[in-house]
């Protein structure tokens, strides 16, 4: 089977680079932060965050404009940090792959909830930066495939992490989360797939905006 390579669709880094612009200090060119080390600065900073965001998931679509695909998504945030979207658009993996079979079956993924845990860590003026800990569940799906008299079934497994390297590169799942607009921004990275349990090479981000 052919091995995926999934490329980033890199919005993450115009998001922060627009968030580090604003929030520098006008007599200094150098973003000033403030660690959040106590609890209770990490509770206020997700009392801040929480809540139900409406938005819009980016993701790669080689046949859209700068091959940057977008599909409505929305997902709630606790005042504990528990992080939920009900429903992952799975089936936009199939955009990552040419081999018709991969694309046959990943096109036929239904959505699926995922979850994890927001951890704020430092505010700039009006941002609150964060982490996102994904999960460490595998999420699964079975996929039947019928073509002509002939009908097969297929596992699909998706993990998703916290950081990864790749081709000398360090990627973070963060969260940005602007007060005055109460917009968030951030990334959620793919790690590892399987299908059939054959492994595939996946290293990726998803990229999302919202506000609540």
């Amino acid at each position: 089977m052919k091995t995926f390579k999934f490329y980033s669709i890199m919005l993450l880094g115009m998001f922060a680079a627009a968030t580090f612009t604003s929030c520098v200090d006008d007599d200094d060119d150098t973003p000033t932060a403030t660690i959040l080390e106590t609890p209770e600065q990490k509770a206020n900073a997700l009392s801040a965050i929480a809540g139900m965001y409406n938005g819009t998931l980016y993701y790669y679509n080689p046949t859209a404009t700068q091959n940057t695909g977008t599909i409505a998504f929305t997902w709630t945030i606790s005042s504990d940090g528990t992080f939920a979207a009900n429903h992952f658009p799975a089936s936009i993996l199939a955009n990552y792959t040419t081999n018709a079979q991969e694309k046959a079956i990943l096109g036929q993924l239904d959505s699926k909830k995922i979850t994890g845990k927001v951890e704020p860590y430092a505010t700039f003026t009006t941002y609150f930066q964060a982490s996102f800990l994904p999960d460490n569940t595998e999420n699964e799906w079975t996929v039947t495939l019928e073509d002509g008299e002939e009908t097969t079934t297929h596992t699909v497994s998706l993990t998703l992490t916290q950081s990864y390297s790749y081709n000398s590169l360090s990627n973070y799942s963060t969260f940005a989360f602007e007060t005055t607009s109460r917009t968030l921004q951030g990334s959620i990275l793919l790690d590892k797939m399987t299908i059939d349990g054959k492994p595939c090479e996946l290293k990726s981000e998803i990229d999302i905006v919202g506000t609540r």
